[in-house]
C-alpha cells in the first residue's frame, strides 16, 4: 500500500493481490476481478474486485 496526494484527501494504492487477500480474510468471496492499464497513463494501473459476503 502506498499513499499519494489527492485533491480531497490522501489516497492509497493497493496491489490487487493484497486487496483480494484482505477481502478474503474479512470473509468475502471474490466474484470477479478487472485490471486495466490505459495507454494514455502507462504509469497507472486500475483494478476492481467484485466480492460478496459469505
Amino acid at each position: 500500500m502506498a499513499a499519494f496526494d489527492h485533491t480531497v484527501i490522501t489516497a492509497y494504492r493497493w496491489s490487487i493481490v493484497t486487496f483480494a487477500e484482505c477481502l478474503a480474510r474479512a470473509g468475502f468471496i471474490e466474484v470477479q476481478r478487472l485490471q486495466r492499464q490505459f495507454p494514455e497513463r502507462p504509469d497507472r494501473k486500475y483494478a476492481a474486485i467484485a466480492a460478496r459476503a459469505c
